[in-house]
């Protein structure tokens, strides 16, 4: 046990560096599903995942990159300065993990045994989905802007209540 600024025992058995990772001597790979990274003159990981830090309020920047194990190896502040295939490669990644449909339109919202039961048309088509509790599972980043994660753990984002038709809102705020 460590103490920490305020005189309290800390779990943590040391502590932590943060490593920033220089893009100059990274090196991204696609094997098959996996993605890969070298770090030149030091190491290869073969498969590593790449994480937004700020995923709302700072989207483009500071990424975690993490081992198969889901141990941080280093943060990267802008994937801009990768050489292009590793650019392509880490956006692609980003991608996949973080594919956000905007809802446009709630067709419906049933609650149903503490649960309810969402019908939306999103910018990538019609969907359904359920979730638990938003007062528990809904960011809300801005005044009018939420983001709604269902059971299965995807996530959807509201940009604006206020631009919704009235039938959506309702439902929405019903909701919250």
């Amino acid at each position: 046990m460590q103490e920490n600024v305020s005189g309290q025992q800390s779990p943590v058995s040391e502590p932590c560096e943060l490593r920033y990772l220089n893009p100059r001597a990274l090196r991204f790979r696609q094997a098959g599903p996996a993605l890969q990274m070298t770090i030149e003159n030091e190491c290869t990981w073969l498969k590593v995942s790449v994480l937004r830090v700020a995923p709302v309020s700072n989207a483009g920047r500071y990424f975690s990159v993490r081992d198969a194990g889901g141990k941080e190896i280093g943060i990267l502040i802008d994937p801009r300065e990768l050489d292009a295939d590793g650019r392509r490669l880490v956006e692609r990644e980003l991608e996949r993990r973080y594919v956000v449909p905007v809802i446009k339109r709630i067709i419906s919202a049933k609650e149903r045994f503490g649960t309810v039961d969402w019908d939306v048309e999103t910018d990538r088509g019609r969907c359904r989905f359920t979730t638990r509790n938003l007062r528990e599972d809904a960011l809300q980043p801005s005044p009018c802007r939420y983001i709604i994660a269902d059971v299965d753990g995807n996530h959807y984002d509201v940009p604006d209540v206020s631009a919704m038709d009235s039938a959506s809102r309702g439902y929405l705020m019903m909701n919250l």
